[in-house]
């Protein structure tokens, strides 16, 4: 990729420093510092409650912190217009926003409104890199239906495309893999990866995380417990003592890439069964004490 002058773009970083974000009292993140490389896909990661969907929405203006700051391309992001924040990121998120009524091409179209000014009309040009976007997400085949009518994660294929209709060369998503089959999954990293962007994503599978990101951030009670390359960072060590499971990461068979194989602790595993068998005692013998 170049620039109008000709020079070749280095891409757009995204850097948080010493974030903070307390709410109601109690504090969501603290003291956060990561980079994300330019055109690289970096992950952040943790248990559920860790926040990483609140480091997310501070990054994309969702949730003001209450200390330290996010910037993307050196811009301070909370000090910037809501119209230059859009033209250098978009956002993929859980929540679908007010989409009623509109066709998926409606709302695929919406990724151009930071392009142009106020009531301004749709270009030929606008339309070509909207259905671009649809056709590479593979939603074009739907493009007259409403965007309601869709399933979770259709819809979710949909916002991707309006992400990419912004051309913005940051990405942000949050769970973007949430409602997707397996197949659905593994496409949508794969397209991630071919992007000549920035990509940011909050993401619960530690599979995917291993084997489609570049870069990984590692929360765990609103703290970075661990970042680094994914391979050199997602360790047996770390998956007992964050998320506690026992776990090997191996090389998958079928693609080369790492694969994290995951059980619970063997002390967890008797108790839990003993637990399950107890229970069931008092389901079969109603005279069992509790």
């Amino acid at each position: 990729m170049t620039t109008p002058d000709g020079a070749i773009d280095p891409g757009v970083a995204v850097n948080v420093e010493g974030l903070g974000v307390t709410i109601d009292g109690a504090t969501l993140v603290e003291s956060i510092d990561l980079t994300a490389a330019p055109k690289q896909v970096t992950a952040i990661v943790g248990p559920n409650g860790s926040g990483k969907s609140t480091l997310l929405r501070t990054v994309y203006r969702a949730c003001k912190p209450s200390a330290g700051a996010a910037y993307i391309d050196g811009r301070d992001v909370w000090k910037s217009s809501t119209k230059q924040m859009a033209r250098i990121r978009a956002v993929v998120t859980q929540h679908q926003g007010d989409t009623a009524d509109f066709t998926v091409a409606e709302v695929v179209a919406m990724g151009r409104a930071p392009h142009k000014s106020y009531l301004q009309r749709d270009s030929d040009s606008d339309r070509d890199i909207v259905f671009a976007a649809m056709r590479r997400v593979g939603v074009d085949g739907f493009a007259e239906r409403p965007f309601t009518a869709l399933s979770g994660g259709e819809r979710q294929r949909v916002l991707l495309a309006r992400a990419l209709a912004q051309q913005a060369p940051v990405i942000l998503l949050d769970e973007p893999t949430n409602h997707l089959d397996i197949h659905a999954q593994l496409a949508l990293l794969h397209l991630l990866r071919e992007l000549d962007t920035t990509i940011v994503l909050a993401i619960h599978d530690l599979g995917l995380a291993l084997a489609y990101a570049d870069h990984v951030i590692v929360l765990q009670d609103g703290r970075v417990a661990a970042a680094g390359e994914p391979v050199a960072t997602i360790t047996a060590d770390l998956l007992l003592r964050v998320f506690g499971v026992c776990a090997r990461v191996i090389d998958n068979p079928l693609t080369g890439r790492p694969h994290v194989v995951m059980g619970l602790p063997p002390e967890t595993s008797t108790a839990t069964a003993r637990e399950t068998s107890t229970a069931t005692a008092r389901d079969d013998d109603p005279s069992t004490p509790p």
